[in-house]
């Protein structure tokens, strides 16, 4: 089990703001702010209209499967973002779908 302390965490919060504030990239969802007030501090990201991946992928909502041919462009796409990351030697530990 992980031992993490509430500052570890707030180092964390704050590295994320910092990382996610220089990454531009058509690819990533771009961080729009932050809120560190309270006991709960929130990053603000771009709204995605169509949902997040999983959302398409799991055809929530009666959304129409994704065809195979923007499947691809996607994992083109997500292979594009991920490559940016790592060209600039960004980590990061939390893909989301």
């Amino acid at each position: 089990m992980v031992d993490v302390s509430v500052q570890d965490l707030r180092q964390q919060f704050e590295q994320e703001i910092n990382i996610m504030a220089k990454c531009q990239h058509e690819n990533l969802v771009e961080l729009l702010g932050f809120s560190s007030d309270g006991a709960q501090p929130c990053l603000v990201y771009e709204y995605m209209p169509n949902g997040s991946l999983l959302d398409r992928l799991a055809c929530l909502d009666d959304t129409p499967p994704i065809p195979w041919n923007i499947r691809c462009k996607i994992v083109q796409g997500t292979a594009s973002g991920i490559n940016f990351l790592h060209e600039n030697n960004h980590i990061h530990r939390d893909i989301k779908r």
